[in-house]
């Protein structure tokens, strides 16, 4: 028997910044824009802390967009050499 948790809202675990890092990666590989300052978490799906996100940056986002950032923090796109 396995049990799965699925931590969305970062409730569960803590990532000691591994998943700040990521968003970061991602969010600059789909707005082509550093990301200075991210939305609050706690609580949130990630689709709206990609938008509040992108809003703290002066982005309009889309729904494209979105996806290309959820492709890419699943591990579609890999930062780096």
């Amino acid at each position: 028997m396995k049990l799965v948790l699925w931590d969305i809202d970062h409730t569960l675990i803590a990532t000691r910044g591994v998943g700040r890092e990521l968003f970061g990666q991602c969010f600059e590989h789909v707005t082509g824009q550093p990301m200075k300052q991210q939305a609050l978490v706690d609580g949130m799906t990630e689709p709206v802390i990609f938008r509040e996100t992108a809003r703290l940056h002066g982005i309009d986002t889309d729904r494209a967009q979105f996806e290309a950032f959820a492709r890419c923090s699943a591990g579609s796109y890999k930062a780096g050499p």
